[in-house]
């Protein structure tokens, strides 16, 4: 943007609010504001003050930044800019001297807060209200911040730090929405919306990607220099951790399987029959309505047939009992068919509030107390392991700890390639003496790949010691593993 650039729109008179317009401003937890802004342009552009070009990481501070007479609307000196400030979008408002007033916490929706939100309605605009933005981009941007403004000097406005969720969106970047998904879909899709609009190109920067690629075939074939397969890895940690399990019986270690398969192909658990969405909306104690509940009770009821039915409402009623007060800092995640078959049993919907949470928090404790004795156990005179049992396990950790060493090699090793070989070894001091001297681009994208050139061996150079260690380690698991080995034979014989 140039120094003495305009942010104000020149034409599209119908980007000005007109007095007919219903101009209402929406947080993601739906609360409502009047903007009450006469003159109001839609996707408005101003510059707030900035330290060289930068944004600023200052939090918002509601007891000393807020402004009851902030404008409504820019200042002249707001919609022009200079070397000593950067170029926003305005996005919506906040309430300046209480930015969480009325602000329902997490992602979850109560009846009672929802009923307390109609009833209340639109509120009128604050005396407080103070404008929010979020800085103009090159490109659209994945994760983007948001600035109150205040601090007025000189016509222009000091940028701080503020939560999304505080903020009241103004319409435009909501119109095509659904502002009736629940919160965890609805906030991303307008902060997408936003970050749309925020940027000068409506699309995203090219970036250059590390592709890992699951089939060690697809390395082979692959263009891309720095193709790094990690199918062997995969494969010794998962056969580490079911050793583990067949030795302890630990459901634990299941779950870490299951965990790092979800984590090497994230589709699957977008699989027909691995839905667990109401189950995690549950114990995330986050969005959870009657459709999460109906979708929790049948994945309980699919997982585990000898369950009892579990109406949805019981469910929801469980889960807005624990949520206001408080029990889900120790939900019995690795006891939840215990959990609810519990509550099936021993609560009664018709029940007052105050009587269902005595209850609960008794099923909570016992569900807890459940998961912790059921986990194997020994007495001072036996050991889980034994000489037998402690081989296998052995050889899947030299296994795994082997493929993790090639793993790091091979890493190493690609990217050091990558930005090509030194021709000297040169140093820091003696790359940035050369880029202070180099006079056009060519001199300096030269340099530049020097630079990368001598951070990637340097890099490689200090995971190779790393990669040392861990050979050691597979060595002496070697020579441990040849030893039960050779016993287990004299034994046998």
């Amino acid at each position: 943007m140039d120094s003495n650039s305009t942010a104000a729109p020149l034409n599209a008179s119908s980007d000005v609010v007109q007095a007919s317009d219903v101009d209402i401003a929406i947080r993601t937890d739906r609360e409502q504001m009047k903007i009450s802004a006469a003159g109001r342009r839609r996707f408005q552009k101003v510059h707030l003050w900035s330290d060289n070009g930068k944004t600023t990481n200052v939090q918002f501070q509601p007891a000393h930044e807020k402004d009851t007479r902030e404008s409504a609307v820019p200042l002249p000196q707001e919609l022009f800019g200079n070397e000593h400030t950067k170029e926003y979008l305005e996005v919506g408002i906040i309430i300046g001297d209480n930015p969480k007033q009325h602000l329902q916490t997490g992602t979850s929706r109560s009846s009672e807060n929802d009923a307390a939100r109609v009833q209340r309605g639109p509120l009128e605009r604050a005396v407080t209200a103070m404008r929010v933005f979020t800085p103009v981009t090159d490109y659209i941007q994945t994760g983007i911040k948001y600035y109150v403004g205040c601090l007025r000097s000189q016509g222009r406005l000091t940028p701080r730090v503020v939560s999304f969720d505080c903020v009241f969106v103004y319409p435009e970047f909501y119109k095509d929405l659904n502002m009736n998904a629940p919160k965890k879909t609805l906030q991303p899709e307008v902060q997408r919306e936003i970050a749309h609009h925020a940027a000068i190109n409506k699309t995203q920067a090219d970036r250059i990607m590390v592709n890992i690629t699951i089939s060690d075939l697809m390395k082979k074939v692959a263009n891309d220099p720095l193709q790094v397969s990690k199918s062997e890895l995969l494969v010794s940690m998962l056969v580490l951790e079911y050793s583990l399990f067949q030795l302890t019986k630990d459901p634990s270690y299941l779950k870490q399987m299951k965990d790092r398969i979800e984590r090497a192909a994230p589709d699957l658990r977008f699989g027909p029959k691995t839905d667990d969405s109401g189950i995690r909306a549950f114990l995330e104690g986050e969005d959870f309505d009657t459709e999460n509940a109906t979708a929790c009770a049948n994945e309980l009821k699919h997982a585990r047939p000898d369950l009892p039915e579990l109406e949805p409402a019981l469910v929801e009623k469980v889960f807005s009992l624990m949520r206001k007060h408080e029990l889900f800092e120790d939900p019995p995640r690795a006891a939840l068919p215990f959990f609810f078959d519990s509550c099936a049993e021993e609560l009664n919907l018709a029940w007052a509030d105050e009587v269902l949470i005595d209850h609960l928090r008794t099923i909570v404790k016992a569900a807890n107390r459940h998961v912790k004795h059921s986990r194997p156990w020994t007495t001072s005179n036996d050991d889980i392991f034994t000489k037998d049992d402690a081989l296998p396990v052995i050889s899947a950790t030299k296994d795994a700890l082997k493929h993790i060493h090639q793993h790091i090699q091979r890493c190493m090793t690609q990217l050091a390639e990558q930005h090509g070989g030194l021709l000297q070894t040169p140093s820091v001091g003696k790359l940035v003496g050369k880029l202070g001297n180099a006079i056009d681009v060519a001199s300096q994208k030269q340099v530049w790949e020097e630079m990368s050139a001598f951070h990637g061996a340097q890099y490689a150079a200090a995971n190779s010691n790393v990669g040392k260690e861990i050979q050691e380690l597979v060595d002496q698991l070697e020579k441990i593993e040849t030893v039960y080995m050779r016993s287990s034979e004299t034994t046998a014989q």
